[in-house]
């Protein structure tokens, strides 16, 4: 990633290109700006300090194609993570990825529990089929997703939380 620096917001602006995390200890808003011809904006928002001393890991949205999503528009979504253990010690995670109706409502839940070693990667995968999305009209219609990553023993989040809408 490239640190673009700060905008008139204060909010710290950064260019995604291959990397899927960045450090920082004072950001509460982070700002991605995608390359693709179809993506103009993507704003992912989280909550306070990361237990990984403020890593941020970025989710990647897919379809079943594996063509890049900005919001929730196919009948299949595909969730991905690669979370870097920086710790001394394993980790239990669960990533948790739950899509909700226009009112909050829970629709679909889908999860990958998994122990990464100390100084390990990992790299978690949700796959959601979508059947009453097959028109991509949850978008247009306030559905969103969110995306958790908690400590599986605890329940403590390791990450923020993520949004697609």
């Amino acid at each position: 990633m490239t640190v673009n620096g700060y905008d008139a917001s204060n909010n710290l602006v950064i260019t995604r290109n291959t990397t899927q995390s960045i450090t920082s200890k004072y950001v509460s808003k982070l700002s991605v700006s995608a390359s693709a011809a179809n993506v103009s904006r993507v704003e992912i928002l989280f909550d306070g300090d990361t237990k990984t001393g403020g890593t941020v890991h970025i989710p990647v949205f897919t379809d079943a194609q594996g063509n890049s999503l900005d919001h929730l528009s196919a009948d299949t979504l595909v969730t991905t993570l690669a979370y870097p253990n920086e710790s001394s010690k394993a980790e239990n995670l669960t990533m948790c990825v739950a899509v909700y109706t226009p009112v909050g409502k829970l629709s679909y839940v889908g999860k990958d529990a998994q122990t990464v070693g100390a100084g390990e990667d990992a790299v978690f995968r949700v796959k959601l089929d979508l059947p009453e999305n097959s028109d991509g009209s949850f978008a247009a219609k306030g559905w969103y997703a969110n995306v958790y990553v908690w400590d599986s023993d605890t329940f403590a989040p390791v990450t923020g939380k993520f949004v697609l809408k």
